[in-house]
């Protein structure tokens, strides 16, 4: 894989962090203005924690607004960011994040958030996959997070997981994950 391919196919932004805790925040979703916003430090908005114990470097691509042009006025549906290792090889991880401010799970499932969470991660990896910035054979992870929920139903998590399997996609509905290595992240 090569990181600066994703940069050349979309528009993003592109920041390495090398901290013990990574706190992720939706903006836009969290306050209704605004991209993501990376902290050191837990914030008043809630947020996705990626913890970093050893401080290996990262690089968080945090999507745009219609970062993925399929032609003229129109884009593709995408996730808020993928993060991965700073030197990502063949064999790294590589997580892709959406992130959903529900107050409740009824909310979750009223609004069907959940499916619009796995379709956004999807067509993220899909996109990428087509331009040629990520292998069509590469495990990928990826997390919904539901910041202001501290806790999920069997439900969702199994209905996230079985959904992105077949993409080649672990999946996860969790607010943490951990930073083990290059090679190793835990989703929580």
């Amino acid at each position: 894989m090569e990181c600066g391919k994703i940069d050349e196919v979309c528009a993003c932004k592109s920041t390495i962090f090398e901290i013990e805790n990574i706190f992720i925040v939706d903006m836009k979703g969290a306050t209704g203005a605004g991209g993501i916003e990376v902290y050191d430090a837990e914030q008043e908005c809630e947020s996705l924690l990626l913890r970093n114990p050893d401080h290996t470097p990262v690089r968080l691509v945090a999507f745009e607004e219609n970062a993925f042009v399929v032609r003229r006025g129109y884009f593709a549906k995408q996730c808020e960011c993928v993060v991965h290792p700073e030197t990502a090889l063949e064999n790294s991880w590589m997580l892709f994040i959406e992130m959903k401010y529900a107050q409740n799970e009824y909310n979750v499932e009223r609004d069907e958030w959940h499916k619009k969470a796995v379709e956004q991660i999807r067509s993220t990896v899909n996109f990428l996959k087509q331009k040629g910035a990520i292998s069509f054979e590469k495990k990928l992870n990826a997390i919904v997070s539901f910041p202001k929920l501290s806790a999920f139903s069997s439900w969702l998590t199994q209905y996230i997981q079985n959904e992105l399997e077949p993409d080649n996609i672990i999946a996860r509905c969790t607010n943490t994950a951990m930073v083990i290595d290059s090679q190793i992240l835990i989703l929580a």
